[in-house]
């Protein structure tokens, strides 16, 4: 059956991978609210720290959306028996994954972050919130398996209730193990390493758990006959490997902001951490609407209804960008109480107001601009992604060390590099789908006749 892509449907997808960004939020939102509190140092460091470590998680991440398009893929060829595969084989290799950061994020860090922090505070704090940050990512990876699966089939409802059970339990475990509540040590940084670690560990438990036992699932029996399926295999790191790098180099461009900012000294990296923590409130539907387009573009694809691509694309970009002005709305009334969310600093909320006004703007580019991405992504153009997104980053980067270290501008300045950023890659997008109009419009009259 002929199935309806239209607003409805795409928000019925959306919304809850909408849900878990706001959860996403609230994990990094609890570590910064917590060690604001506890010092500048804390909160600066937990920037450094947490950056560091989702950069190398973010490589699981790019193969877990890899994984999701075929997924999709394969459920609009309506072809059970090719998802199994393809969900064993993005097992077998997240595992592999998965032992090989923990060695690195475990054993290497502090000799890898002493090359880039020139403080030498928060170089050891960083380095004691990944010492118990680098465990997480075991069930993290589990985490992102089991909603590959479920955000291929669209079958998103399990992402909202696993990511918010992430996020009360990161509330919890701060709490006790940062300041040491209710008896537990205080922990300081280290603790709120921990709190995720832990929280995560009791989510992947309650995910897996649920894949096992729901109903829905259990008609693709994943776990049954598990075997390496070497073309299988193949094809999935060939989709994905694209997108790994993609995510990783643009985390990595996040990092490498924060190390920019780090040598302007400690105060424009704290204001920067909390801006970052709004920014992450304010693209909280974009980054759900952009998981849904890789998911449904993946699926057009799959029923080889080509025609119709451009049009989802358009009202998934007005649906994001809609819900993005809905909470720019909310943040333009009350910015200090947003700040004061992350830290009681009145001072520092006072210094962070312009970068918040600037950051506001450039949020309704990306609402709009990284639909156009995931669109590429999502039709399988993984590798024109990453080309297109590598050459994004490079001038955007060697920008901001123009701005930050060369002109020596004030913070909000600096921030505005995000503009930049959008602009192009919203142009290199733009021209690269335009280019691709024909071609699809051939195809799809080659299968119609």
């Amino acid at each position: 059956m002929k199935e309806d892509f239209g607003h409805s449907h795409i928000w019925r997808v959306a919304y809850p991978l909408v849900i878990g960004g706001i959860a996403q939020v609230i994990i990094n939102g609890t570590d910064a609210a917590f060690l604001g509190r506890l010092s500048e140092t804390a909160l600066g460091a937990s920037a450094i720290g947490g950056l560091y470590y989702v950069t190398f998680f973010m490589l699981g991440l790019g193969f877990s959306v890899g994984t999701q398009i075929l997924v999709a893929k394969c459920e609009g060829e309506e072809n059970v028996s090719k998802v199994r595969l393809v969900m064993q084989q993005s097992l077998f290799f997240l595992c592999g994954l998965a032992v090989l950061l923990f060695l690195l994020l475990r054993y290497l860090s502090p000799r890898l972050l002493s090359y880039f922090v020139s403080s030498p505070d928060i170089l050891s704090s960083s380095i004691q919130f990944i010492t118990y940050r680098a465990a997480g990512i075991f069930p993290g990876f589990a985490i992102l398996w089991v909603r590959a699966f479920y955000s291929g089939t669209a079958n998103t409802r399990i992402i909202s209730v696993t990511t918010l059970l992430t996020a009360l339990l990161n509330v919890l475990f701060n709490y006790l193990l940062v300041f040491g509540n209710l008896g537990w040590p205080g922990m300081g940084i280290a603790g709120s390493g921990l709190a995720s670690t832990l929280a995560e560990t009791l989510t992947a438990v309650f995910a897996l758990l649920w894949l096992a036992f729901e109903k829905k699932s259990a008609a693709y029996r994943l776990m049954e006959r598990m075997r390496f399926h070497t073309e299988t295999f193949w094809e999935l790191l060939r989709l994905s490997s694209p997108l790994m790098l993609q995510i990783y180099m643009s985390l990595c461009s996040w990092f490498a902001f924060f190390l920019i900012i780090e040598k302007t000294g400690s105060r424009n990296l704290a204001i920067s951490n909390l801006v970052r923590n709004v920014y992450m409130v304010l693209m909280i539907p974009l980054m759900g609407f952009s998981n849904a387009t890789n998911t449904l573009v993946s699926n057009l694809m799959g029923q080889m209804r080509y025609r119709e691509i451009f049009g989802l694309i358009g009202r998934i970009a007005l649906q994001s960008a809609g819900a993005t002005l809905a909470l720019l709305f909310i943040n333009m009334l009350v910015p200090r109480m947003m700040l004061g969310i992350f830290t009681n600093d009145d001072s520092l909320v006072s210094d962070s107001l312009a970068s918040i006004w600037v950051i506001s703007g450039s949020c309704l580019l990306f609402s709009g601009v990284y639909i156009l991405l995931s669109a590429v992504s999502g039709a399988g153009d993984t590798f024109q992604s990453l080309v297109i997104e590598t050459f994004t980053l490079v001038f955007y980067l060697l920008y901001v060390y123009w701005l930050a270290v060369k002109m020596q501008l004030s913070i909000e300045w600096i921030w505005s590099s995000e503009y930049v950023y959008f602009v192009i890659l919203g142009i290199c997008c733009t021209w690269y789908l335009r280019s691709k109009i024909r071609k699809i419009s051939l195809l799809g009259n080659e299968h119609q006749h």
